[in-house]
């Protein structure tokens, strides 16, 4: 069975700088939890979340977003960031799977080498989106990685 590509290629413009396009693929109100380090990153990225109909749960590091997991009955897409203080992405998702979860996931990172993306494969990442990220780009990815088993 082959891989999804990587939207690694996909280099637009600066999220905080983008206008919501009206025809973006919407969500329907399934739970994501967005883990991203940085402030005003988490705080767009949860708006946008929330503008396409999303529900979002946010944390800062991947031991926040473990504790989330937890707590949580139900969670349809992890969207983390991969570098992060405390703990990155790829040691929060190899400690949920190896708990035995399959929730779906999706990587974002500002740089990533050959090694990286092999480690997120194994966890089973859906897709890896380069920062920054575009509104319709990050639509569709999310759509995407809910609508495939």
């Amino acid at each position: 069975m082959s891989q999804p590509p990587l939207s690694m290629e996909k280099n637009d413009l600066n999220l905080a700088k983008e206008e919501p396009i009206i025809g973006a693929q919407q969500g329907q109100g399934e739970t994501i939890l967005f883990v991203e380090d940085n402030d005003l990153m988490r705080e767009i990225g949860m708006q946008i979340l929330e503008d396409l109909g999303y529900q979002v749960l946010c944390a800062s590091n991947g031991q926040e977003a473990l504790k989330v997991f937890n707590e949580m009955s139900k969670i349809d897409l992890i969207f983390t960031d991969i570098i992060m203080p405390e703990m990155g992405g790829l040691a929060m998702l190899r400690k949920i799977r190896e708990s035995g979860s399959q929730v779906k996931a999706l990587a974002v990172t500002g740089h990533m080498d050959v090694e990286d993306v092999g480690k997120l494969r194994e966890v089973n990442v859906k897709s890896i989106i380069r920062k920054p990220y575009d509104y319709d780009i990050l639509a569709e990815e999310i759509r995407k990685a809910l609508d495939t088993a």
